[in-house]
């Protein structure tokens, strides 16, 4: 074993886990600004037309749209965590070797080889060992030293 590390799956952490990957792996940004490229040009539209009502109208939904959007996606995220009664507050430790990592969470133990993981994933905070497009593990940059960090950001190539 090269080293050890522990992280603890809270509420704050899975939100983050899901904006992350929601935008690294999703583009979910791309598809906000899209949005409001769509938005602002109707607008320029109905505002050359003299339709001042319907271009407030479209900014009065626009508003809408993204409040409620992102309203429901966070309750979504919430009760995502809330109802997973093994994860959630889970304790959860990487064991790292040169060829895999083993994780030890309330699920078990799990083994999987570095050839098997899908995309490393890297914010401010944390690294995400993405096991595919909609599940990876959650590792705390705050309990990780600079060489732990290397290695890990490291082990999928």
């Amino acid at each position: 074993m090269k080293f050890e590390i522990y992280t603890k799956y809270t509420l704050d952490e899975y939100i983050l886990y899901n904006k992350v990957v929601g935008e690294r792996i999703y583009n979910a940004k791309r598809s906000r600004y899209i949005l409001f490229a769509v938005y602002f040009i109707l607008i320029i539209v109905f505002s050359l037309m003299k339709e001042y009502i319907m271009a407030f109208v479209i900014v009065i939904v626009c508003a809408l749209v993204v409040i409620i959007s992102k309203k429901i996606a966070e309750n979504n995220i919430k009760n995502a965590y809330e109802t997973n009664i093994i994860m959630k507050n889970a304790d959860v430790y990487y064991k790292f070797y040169d060829d895999r990592v083993e994780v030890t969470s309330p699920k078990g133990i799990e083994i999987v080889e570095y050839s098997k993981i899908y995309k490393i994933i890297e914010n401010d905070t944390n690294i995400y060992i993405m096991l595919g497009q909609n599940i990876g593990f959650i590792i705390s940059k705050k309990n990780c030293n600079d060489d732990e960090i290397e290695f890990i950001k490291h082990i999928h190539k």
